[in-house]
């Protein structure tokens, strides 16, 4: 029987991969695993790793197991997230007019994630574009799971 996943776990784990590594679900068991993206490349290419240290070896090993296992299933990543229309979405739920008015601004052209995050702080308002964030980010992640049958629980786990 499959196990569940925890979401705030796997939220974690898409959140921490950034662009340059890449997190997996195991759909049998709920394992979750973060590979970097140059191991994945040696992996796939089948590349002798002979020569890297032991605890490269060791991280190719698992991009190989997560590759060659057809249960684990990539997660979203930031091309599937759109950090961008998050920030967008959070604009147009401020209440002040003034407030959404600089946010909008904030994310016009180059530069728009740094003067986006600059304004949010300055504003004083980061909890609420954070736990907005992560809420956006949780409902991407819940559908995903959703839409690969593998069944999570929406709790952090104790202790």
């Amino acid at each position: 029987m499959a196990k569940d996943v925890n979401l705030p776990d796997v939220v974690d784990m898409v959140t921490l991969a950034g662009d340059e590594a890449k997190a997996y679900v195991n759909r049998r068991d709920g394992e979750l695993v973060m590979i970097m993206e140059e191991y994945l490349s040696i992996a796939e290419d089948g590349l002798d790793d002979t020569d890297r240290p032991e605890w490269e070896r060791e991280a190719i090993a698992d991009a190989r197991r997560v590759l060659d296992d057809g249960d684990f299933v990539a997660l979203p990543d930031q091309y599937d997230i759109h950090e961008y229309a998050i920030m967008e979405q959070f604009c147009h739920t401020v209440e002040d007019e003034r407030m959404r008015e600089k946010l909008l601004m904030a994310i016009k052209g180059k530069g728009a994630f740094r003067r986006f995050k600059d304004t949010v702080f300055r504003e004083g308002i980061e909890k609420d574009w954070f736990a907005y964030k992560d809420a956006e980010i949780s409902k991407i992640v819940a559908d995903f799971l959703d839409s690969e049958n593998i069944a999570y629980q929406d709790k952090p786990l104790a202790g």
